[in-house]
């Protein structure tokens, strides 16, 4: 075993600043599952997994100490032990699982009942308004089943300590987060059960506005933050594919205005980790896309979210700093039966 190197520290924080955030990131809104301040600890309730490898957050050596992690789930708290262990001996595993992924249910086909014109020539402006109108009439359902299956990738690129990329990518492939929801919504209520049976969003009772991306505002982008829109026929249903203009944000200026109004986006700036300060975090939303299908009844019964991202930070710890460049993805699909 060889100790971590002190010049390591600041690279380990940038991407546990990055990965923290991407964890708990919903499409439609940043939302933190539960952060508790208590005896210098922070606590992250992290997403439930399905069959993956357990999921982890990296932690720094005992040399200069970063923030701890704690885990309600017995299992989960063993691996994030060992994950700590790991990143401070620097024995890396010879063998890694990798996350496993959830497979999107089904979509339901509403019957055929009359023919329909062929969408495929539809304007940017047609297919931006048919949309809008379609996702405002899906956040207003009072009675439906809503099932959301969310992945979330990241990988580290480049850093100032080259030979933490490796290490970094290793922690980061065992962590990968994919979750599984579902609501029954009555009378625009429901409360949200992951697959393992738990329940989402701390339990709370929600509206489909409340987490259907963009969650908590309405679907309202402009052609200008539209790099392409088609529409074609699939059966009875309609399937419009929009993908937005590529987007830049600082820590200082965390909100893409289209990327916001039509998924989410990860915001930096009100996160803060012991020990740790996060001096640059630049990022890049290259080209989100938005997949809305819609059946005869002018429902939406696929909504399908992609969130590429691409990025830069700074970090000090102490006295030591870092950077380090990373890329990912965050990825959702949504089916709806009435």
């Amino acid at each position: 075993s060889v100790p971590m190197k002190k010049e390591w520290k600041a690279v380990i924080a940038v991407i546990l600043s990055v990965w923290l955030f991407v964890m708990g990131f919903e499409l439609g809104s940043y939302k933190e599952k539960k952060n508790i301040s208590k005896n210098n600890r922070t606590y992250v309730s992290a997403p439930a997994t399905t069959a993956a490898p357990t999921t982890t957050a990296p932690a720094a050596s005992s040399e200069t100490e970063l923030t701890l992690f704690s885990f309600d789930d017995p299992t989960t708290q063993a691996a994030s032990d060992e994950l700590q262990e790991l990143l401070t001996t620097m024995d890396v595993p010879d063998t890694t699982a990798a996350p496993a992924t959830t497979a999107a249910p089904g979509t339901t086909a509403a019957p055929t009942t009359t023919a329909k014109a062929d969408p495929s020539s539809m304007s940017k402006k047609d297919i931006l308004a048919a949309v809008t109108t379609a996702m405002r009439q899906l956040k207003s359902e009072q009675n439906m089943t809503a099932i959301k299956t969310e992945a979330t990738k990241l990988t580290l690129t480049d850093c100032s300590a080259k030979a933490a990329v490796g290490l970094v990518n290793r922690a980061l492939e065992n962590a990968g987060v994919n979750e599984t929801v579902t609501y029954n919504f009555q009378n625009g209520q429901a409360v949200g059960v992951t697959q393992d049976g738990k329940s989402a969003d701390d339990g709370k009772s929600v509206s489909p506005r409340d987490v259907i991306p963009p969650a908590g505002q309405d679907f309202s982008v402009s052609a200008d933050g539209v790099q392409s829109a088609t529409a074609k026929q699939e059966g009875p249903n309609t399937v419009y594919t929009i993908k937005l203009v590529k987007e830049s944000t600082t820590l200082e200026s965390p909100i893409p205005p289209h990327n916001a109004k039509a998924i989410g986006y990860v915001d930096f700036s009100q996160r803060k980790l012991t020990g740790v300060t996060l001096s640059e975090v630049n990022m890049t939303y290259p080209g989100s896309v938005v997949t809305v299908t819609v059946n005869d009844a002018g429902k939406v019964v696929r909504l399908g979210e992609y969130l590429p991202l691409q990025g830069s930070g700074a970090a000090k710890v102490t006295v030591f700093s870092g950077t380090a460049t990373f890329e990912g993805d965050v990825s959702a699909t949504w089916t709806f039966a009435y």
